[in-house]
């Protein structure tokens, strides 16, 4: 009997130090893998490659972990898919993005919450675990004097990759230092 509470008790400290990591993959394609990689896994799981080059390819996908989106962008450094950006619908309505970007925060937040590792003024909130870097950004861009469009996106890379991209660039600035 004393073994096995001693057992549950380590087995309830294990579980509880558990914490999910960061979300590698999107749209069935790991970070790290190759354009072509990419390419052909997009392709099995029926999504049309929009737009491609050396560096990027971008394609529609209607839902992401449930929540409705507009499009994603895969960026790739040496041959290697190091940066996914997810774009969200965007809105004429500051106040219908903000009601957006608070309930993606929030589940990114139940999600990823142990991670968190910057905020700034709610326009940027990022998480970071050991690998992988995901962040929810908000911005605004101005149309005419009138009208603005208000946007925002779930962006996530590969730490190293985005190092040795910036050290390959000598690119001493990024927001998340």
């Amino acid at each position: 009997i004393m073994m096995k509470k001693i057992f549950t008790l380590l087995l309830l400290v294990f579980c509880l130090t558990m914490q999910a990591q960061i979300q590698r993959t999107i749209a069935g394609c790991t970070l790290g893998s190759s354009m072509s990689e990419v390419k052909s896994i997009l392709k099995k799981n029926g999504f049309k490659i929009e737009y491609v080059d050396n560096e990027t390819l971008s394609f529609q996908m209607s839902t992401f972990d449930g929540m409705k989106t507009e499009s994603v962008k895969f960026c790739f450094y040496n041959d290697k898919l190091y940066d996914v950006d997810i774009f969200f619908k965007a809105s004429t309505e500051e106040s219908e993005m903000q009601s957006e970007f608070l309930k993606i925060n929030e589940y990114l937040n139940s999600k990823y919450g142990n991670y968190i590792m910057h905020t700034d003024n709610n326009d940027i909130i990022s998480y970071k675990d050991e690998q992988t870097m995901c962040y929810l950004r908000k911005f605004s861009q101005k149309v005419n004097e009138e009208l603005s469009i208000y946007l925002f996106f779930i962006g996530c890379f590969d730490n190293a990759l985005m190092n040795q991209k910036q050290k390959d660039e000598k690119d001493d600035y990024w927001f998340f230092k």
